[in-house]
């Protein structure tokens, strides 16, 4: 693996993830068909669980090495192509020297100057709308692939109980953990499933089903075993 370069803006984890990712895909149009569990699975050396990896696969989209062809679907996994580090690296290096020499060639004044001052802030700025949008994606297509969902992060009404969470201080990883404890407690329960929703899930009890894993965890570490390893009751 020439390409194989360790760029300074990939962590040592989603280098992992590329690693796994670049030796089962097809060589021919460098596309991989995996789900995120079977990701965290062949990466045996670190005890990755899904979140960790599903918010590392989108920060390397985000980044621009891997690309979502297709997304998964209920029984399918999802379809990345991978690019190749040292032609994304050879993209970057391109792209700067052409915004170099063209801001040599303006002069600042100059109209031509100024209407690319103009593009450059609207692209700016839509570019921090796109930002401010992503994080409604991220959570409910999270919320989608966990629960076999198939809700809109456009909708008014779950924008707005994202926002009401996150102005009250919680992270998207706050989002996804409450997921991850709503889901494995009602997926599999046919009165509760239909409560896995973003209105439910993102509500007034948002703290509350946060807090049901710290109480788990605690339980977990207050428990009593016998020498043999039997819990004791």
């Amino acid at each position: 693996m020439q390409y194989m370069i360790s760029p300074m803006d990939l962590t040592e984890r989603q280098l992992l993830i590329y690693n796994v990712l670049y030796r089962r895909c097809n060589f021919k149009n460098m596309e991989i068909s995996m789900t995120i569990d079977s990701i965290a699975n062949s990466i045996r050396i670190a005890n990755l669980s899904y979140s960790m990896v599903y918010k590392d696969i989108k920060e390397m989209e985000k980044k621009g090495y891997i690309k979502l062809i297709k997304k998964a679907s209920k029984g399918t996994a999802p379809i990345y192509k991978l690019i190749k580090i040292i032609e994304y690296q050879n993209k970057t290096k391109e792209y700067q020297s052409k915004t170099k020499t063209k801001q040599f060639q303006c002069i600042e004044g100059d109209e031509e100057y100024q209407n690319k001052t103009k593009e450059y802030q609207n692209f700016t700025n839509s570019k921090d709308k796109d930002k401010d949008n992503n994080i409604y994606s991220r959570i409910i297509d999270y919320l989608n692939e966990k629960a076999s969902k198939g809700f809109k992060y456009t909708t008014k009404k779950t924008k707005s109980c994202i926002d009401a969470r996150l102005k009250e201080g919680f992270t998207e990883s706050d989002f996804l953990k409450v997921i991850d404890i709503k889901v494995k407690e009602w997926k599999d329960n046919k009165d509760m499933n239909l409560y896995l929703r973003p209105q439910t899930l993102f509500g007034p009890k948002f703290e509350s089903y946060l807090q049901q894993d710290i109480q788990q965890e605690q339980a977990e570490q207050h428990k009593k075993y016998d020498k043999h390893g039997y819990e004791l009751y």
